[in-house]
Parts: C-alpha cells; sequence; structure tokens
C-alpha cells in the first residue's frame, strides 16, 4: 500500500507527455497543410471562392465561383442605386430618364403582361427647372389612365388631410392659381367667404364660364356680369334672345316664373304677362299701392285703326273710323292729299268712332284719312 501514490504519479506524468506530444503533432501536420488549387477528382468538393469588391457595395455573383460588385451601394444608413451618396433609405438615381420614353428610375409591372406598367422619375426637360412625374404606359401601344384610391378614400393636394375627394388647398395668395384648366383658364381662392374664383389667364380681368356644348355664356368684366355677352357694359346685360310673343311659348330674353304657367317674359323692348306658355294674362304694377312715375307718354292697350274716303269736286262727305270691340275712342283726327280741302267737322261720333264731315271745293276729286285713337280700359 506504500507503493500507491508512486503509481498516481507515474499515471499523471505519462498523461502529460502523451498530451504535449499530441499537440505537437496537430501543429506541424497544419504547417505543412496547403489548400486545393482545383477540384478534386471526385468533385465532391467546390472550388475555392475569389473575387475582390468596394468598400459599401452589397456583393453579386459575377460567375460561378466569383464574387463583385452590385449596383446596391450600403453606407449603413441609407441604400443607394445609381449613386454612392444615398440621402435617403432608398435613394435610386436614374439621369437618363424621359417621361415620354417608356423609362424611368422605377418601373413597376405586376402580373405576367409586362407591357403594362408605371414609370416613375425625373425629368429635367419638364416643366421649368424640371419635375418629377408618374406615368401610366402599355408599352408600344398607349399611355393609359392612372388611378389614385379607385377603392375609395380623398386625395389632397398641397394638404395632409383632404376632406373630399380632391382636395386642393389654398396654399397661394388671393389670386394664384391653385387649379389651371387648359392652358388660359385658372382657378383659385380669393380669400373671400364662400368665394371662389375664376380668372381668364390671358385676360384676368374677363371670364366666361360656358355652360354645356350648345348653351349659353356668363361672362364677368369689371363688376358687370354678361349673359350671352362678353363684354357687358351694365351690371346684368342679357343678349340674344327672341322677341316676347303671345303665340310663341319660351320667347323673351329672361323669363320669370314657370315657362308653362304664369310667367313674366321680357325682351328688349316689352313685358308681358302670360297664363300659360301661349294665353296672355294680366299684368300688375304696383298692386299693393305706391306711387308709378313715368317719365315719358303712355300708351295703354292702344291701336290707331284708320279708314279712307273719295271726296268729289264740290261735294261734302262724311268718313268714320272705328276702334275694334273693346276699345274706347279717346281722339282721331285726318289727313287728305290733293287739292285745297276744308273740314267741317271732325269730332267723336260714338263712344268707338271717330268721324269727320269733309267738304271739297277743289275741281277734283280728293282722299280723305281718318284716324281714330283707341285704348282698350279694364
Amino acid at each position: 500500500m506504500r507503493n500507491k501514490p508512486f503509481i498516481q504519479k507515474t499515471i499523471a506524468t505519462l498523461t502529460l507527455v502523451l498530451s504535449v506530444a499530441t499537440v505537437f503533432l496537430a501543429v506541424k501536420f497544419v504547417s505543412a497543410w496547403t489548400g486545393p488549387t482545383q477540384p478534386p477528382p471526385d468533385g465532391n468538393i467546390s472550388a475555392l471562392l475569389s473575387g475582390s469588391g468596394t468598400v459599401n457595395y452589397i456583393p453579386k455573383w459575377t460567375s460561378p465561383t466569383a464574387l463583385g460588385n452590385s449596383l446596391i451601394f450600403d453606407n449603413g444608413t441609407n441604400v443607394g442605386i445609381g449613386t454612392t451618396s444615398p440621402q435617403s433609405k432608398l435613394h435610386i438615381n436614374d439621369p437618363g430618364t424621359t417621361y415620354n420614353g417608356e423609362v424611368g428610375a422605377i418601373s413597376v409591372r405586376l402580373g405576367s403582361n409586362e407591357v403594362k406598367r408605371l414609370y416613375i422619375g425625373w425629368d429635367n426637360a419638364l416643366d421649368t427647372n424640371g419635375a418629377a412625374y408618374l406615368q401610366s404606359v402599355q408599352s408600344g401601344v398607349a399611355y393609359r389612365s392612372l388611378l389614385f384610391n379607385p377603392s375609395g378614400g380623398n386625395v389632397g393636394i398641397g394638404t395632409t388631410s383632404p376632406s373630399a375627394l380632391l382636395d386642393v388647398a389654398d396654399i397661394y395668395s388671393a389670386g394664384g392659381r391653385n387649379l389651371e384648366i387648359g392652358d388660359d383658364v385658372f382657378l383659385t381662392d380669393v380669400d373671400a367667404a364662400n368665394t371662389l374664383g375664376i380668372y381668364g389667364q390671358q385676360n384676368s380681368a374677363i371670364a366666361t364660364l360656358h355652360l354645356g356644348s350648345g348653351g349659353a355664356s356668363i361672362s364677368g368684366s369689371g363688376s358687370n356680369i354678361g349673359i350671352g355677352t362678353t363684354s357687358p357694359g351694365t351690371k346684368l346685360t342679357v343678349s340674344g334672345g327672341i322677341d316676347s310673343a303671345l303665340a310663341t311659348a319660351n320667347s323673351g330674353y329672361i323669363i320669370s316664373g314657370n315657362p308653362s304657367g304664369q310667367h313674366i317674359t321680357i325682351d328688349d323692348n316689352e313685358i308681358m304677362s302670360k297664363a300659360t306658355g301661349t294665353t296672355g294674362a294680366t299684368l300688375y304694377v304696383q298692386n299693393d299701392g305706391g306711387t308709378t312715375t313715368f317719365g315719358g307718354p303712355i300708351n295703354i292697350g292702344r291701336s290707331v285703326p284708320t279708314a279712307s274716303c273719295s271726296v268729289a269736286a264740290g261735294a261734302t262727305t262724311a268718313c268714320t273710323a272705328s276702334c275694334a270691340a273693346g276699345y274706347t275712342v279717346t281722339g282721331g283726327g285726318f289727313y287728305s292729299t290733293g287739292a285745297t280741302t276744308f273740314a267741317v267737322d271732325s269730332y267723336p261720333s260714338t263712344t268707338t268712332t271717330w268721324k269727320v264731315d269733309y267738304r271739297n271745293p277743289g275741281g277734283s276729286s280728293i282722299t280723305v284719312t281718318v284716324y281714330a285713337v283707341c285704348y282698350q280700359l279694364i
């Protein structure tokens, strides 16, 4: 039992010697090994990878066994394609894009039909200083429609909270071009409550709104409004109507009321009241009271019927002009042609006739015309 410590010490020594020998042999074999320069004959080990690259470029396979630079540049913060100084999380630079050349910095193609696509880019030839663009196209066929929110929702221009299907914010001063239509008309908010401005590009003092392809035009010039004219000379000028006629429906320049029922029609020199489109009606003036002042002669339902008579030489002839039914004579007179004449008398013979007793002292017959001034009083 006294030999036990000796045996344990001997075993520990042998273990140490074997460990040192194993490490020595491993180092020797590793330092002497050289890697293969070509795939082994059995083909069960691939050849070594090779290649070089530029800092920050994402590598790509340039051959089955080599790596090189791709188009993607990653500086650790932003990613660039076509640029080594990306200014945003994804920065794409394609200086050769044109909006009408079926190319763009970004091309979106969905499905198996690759000729239908959306291009996104920038073109220095657009506008004054260049502009970004979105272009929908079917390659080789035609440009196509571009839809915004086709399934619903609002679109805002100049606002982050659109409240309508298309909300164009008033980001300009009064008279600014909020929405330009064509090459000579634009809409604007004139900074007055509930007021939309329509301005002419060629002359900002005049604007015209055309209603329908064959409809009338409403024009504003200075402080005047014109209907049917682009140069109104008064607060409201209506031009281009037809004469107000009892037998013609929808006649006149202006109609107030129901054209098929009770209404008033006005033309350039008439005011007519109608019960229907072709039936007259009573016209009331100051019906609830008040004074009516006229600055000139007044003709109310006036007619002037005439009658002509031949008076022989040396004879006296009675000649009478009669009013139409419903009219009352209020005056009359006569005139004649031929030799010197002499009227025996000129007077209203009844409430509806005017009579002239005419004596011809000459040597030949003459013609006398008598007229009656008649009014229809209701």
